[in-house]
């Protein structure tokens, strides 16, 4: 991996408090909690807006993502937590922007009220979601889940009726470790297996991304509105898109975490 994406994450770990200019185009912003479940998905996402050559902001609380939400609008936004009973502050802000045309990801991961070391990464029931042309992809990983939902709109995961799980531990660093989390990237970056299950997830991410903006692209084709009969069969052809994507997303996500627990411990 170049050495700039490793710099540009842990240089994430640090809140931004600073005004910044308005958005330009092509700028991604990335925000993540940190915490075990979200972890993993942080390094992948920038490594994969890295490859694009986006300029990419992170950030690690929700007072410097609801300000820099406010610069937009952003070419793509990608929220990485843990799932909280109580709806995030930054929604309202965030529909807005998806309203404007930016692309919207969400990683939310539910910890099943169990207790996570912050020295750890683990896999995690996570609801994937997906806020695409005025609607909502949304897809709960466990295996039990309902099928990938379309809803108009821009939804948010609560977890209703999801069979939730006790998360399990992918990586872990010894308790003696001065900066956990700063170790645990660098893990993530580590030659051989680790860096081999990055590689894999953005080749799976660049698959899902291309297959769904050609396919979206011959809906529009295929069934310009007007005229009005149109209508319906753009509708379900970009729900099909839609959910395609989710699911993609989501086998990708299945096959990181996967390599991941398979890489031995030397690693």
């Amino acid at each position: 991996m170049e050495s700039k994406n490793r710099i540009g994450l842990l240089g994430g770990l640090i809140s931004l408090t600073f005004a910044i200019a308005a958005a330009d185009a092509g700028d991604v912003l990335l925000y993540s909690d940190h915490s075990p479940g979200s972890l993993a998905a942080y390094v992948a996402w920038n490594e994969y807006f890295e490859e694009n050559e986006d300029v990419v902001f992170l950030v690690n609380t929700t007072g410097a993502f609801e300000t820099l939400l406010g610069t937009g609008p952003w070419d793509h936004v990608v929220v990485l937590e843990r799932f909280s009973t109580s709806q995030p502050s930054y929604l309202g802000l965030l529909q807005d922007e998806a309203w404007m045309g930016t692309p919207v990801d969400f990683e939310i991961w539910h910890d099943n009220n169990v207790a996570q070391s912050d020295r750890t990464i683990v896999s995690a029931v996570s609801a994937l979601v997906a806020w695409r042309d005025e609607r909502t992809a949304m897809k709960y990983t466990n295996r039990t889940a309902p099928p990938a939902c379309i809803e108009v709109g821009f939804g948010f995961p609560g977890f209703e009726s999801i069979e939730l799980a006790s998360p399990s531990i992918l990586l872990e660093v010894p308790p003696s470790t001065e900066n956990a989390i700063l170790s645990l990237i660098s893990l993530l970056y580590e030659p051989g297996c680790r860096g081999e299950c990055l590689e894999d997830w953005k080749k799976d991410m660049g698959i899902c991304t291309t297959n769904y903006n050609t396919h979206t692209g011959n809906c529009y084709a295929a069934y310009p509105v007007p005229p009005a009969k149109d209508i319906e069969n753009q509708t379900n052809c970009l729900n099909t898109a839609a959910t395609d994507q989710i699911n993609c997303r989501n086998g990708a996500r299945n096959r990181y975490n996967t390599c991941l627990a398979a890489c031995p411990p030397s690693q």
